[in-house]
């Protein structure tokens, strides 16, 4: 299986990912930018304000960057509760 690395780039600072993770597909790579962000984002999000213009970028094994995935994208407004109006 291709190994993922997932680096947080927030403005000119990188965060490496030194580890990756061992992951099907860039699509599966996709789906776990996606949770690893939105758990950044509760976990952290409101001492760090700085993390909504934030970007995962996932590289390949070979250091190419796959996916750019910016903080905000990952805010889903059909994952909030139904509104009783």
């Amino acid at each position: 299986m291709p190994r993922y690395f997932f680096h947080t780039r927030i403005g000119e600072t990188l965060i490496p990912d030194p580890e990756g993770a061992e992951l099907q597909d860039p699509d599966h790579a996709w789906r776990v930018a996606r949770a690893t962000i939105r758990q950044l984002l509760a976990d952290e999000g409101k001492e760090s304000p700085d993390l909504l213009s934030a970007i995962l970028e996932v590289a390949d094994a070979d250091g190419e960057i796959v996916l750019e995935f910016p903080f905000t994208e990952a805010l889903d407004i059909l994952d909030e509760p139904p509104s009783r109006h």
